[in-house]
């Protein structure tokens, strides 16, 4: 949760592995993974992932990047770093996101309901700007902020990670027996999978 004395939460993470929970948020996520490889999981979009790979999802849009096995084993010195961006629509007041100047950032929180995939040039100046975010304090940052997303905006190399658009129906009930659901198969796709099993889970 962004805590109420700060207009967003910008964290560069680095841990044996990403989080591999299954999960949903109200707040907006921009992510940029700086090292890491596995499987990124966002609504109904199953994707391989590697360095680089840079995606905005919209609010309680499940998702979920899963490090390859050869992260969690018990002898591995291998690592992930990812930086990340929580924040709100209305992280600049509750109005100002109708005013004519918010349009196209407007239109760019409507299209991430959907998850969006940044590529190209667009990706490398983002990642800059990311990277340069993390040490910014007070107004420099939330100005650096909407810089960010004026760029993502007005590029065309933002395409949708879903396949449809999803009508949020998740709550965090649901999204936890997903998520019990994804642990299972995960951890028994080698093997044969049966209803049977995984609605006993459930």
């Amino acid at each position: 949760a962004i805590p109420d004395h700060k207009a967003f939460i910008i964290k560069k993470i680095v841990a044996p592995h990403f989080d591999p929970t299954f999960h949903l948020h109200p707040e907006f996520q921009l992510s940029y993974v700086i090292q890491g490889e596995g499987t990124r999981f966002v609504g109904d979009s199953i994707k391989s992932f590697n360095a680089s790979d840079m995606v905005l999802t919209g609010p309680n849009l499940p998702h979920v990047w899963r490090s390859d096995n050869k992260y969690f084993e018990k002898e591995s010195q291998l690592i992930t770093k990812v930086i990340v961006i929580y924040f709100h629509d209305h992280f600049m007041g509750e109005t100002l996101l109708q005013k004519e100047e918010m349009e196209s950032i407007n239109r760019l929180f409507q299209r991430s309901v959907r998850g969006l995939e940044i590529r190209g040039n667009t990706k490398v100046l983002i990642g800059k700007m990311m990277h340069d975010l993390l040490e910014l304090k007070g107004i420099e940052s939330i100005i650096k902020l909407l810089q960010i997303l004026d760029v993502l905006a007005k590029s065309n190399e933002c395409n949708y990670v879903t396949h449809n658009h999803l009508i949020s129906s998740n709550t965090e009930s649901e999204t936890n027996r997903l998520n019990k659901i994804f642990e299972y198969v995960m951890k028994n796709y080698k093997n044969h999978i049966g209803l049977d099993d995984v609605a006993e889970i459930v």
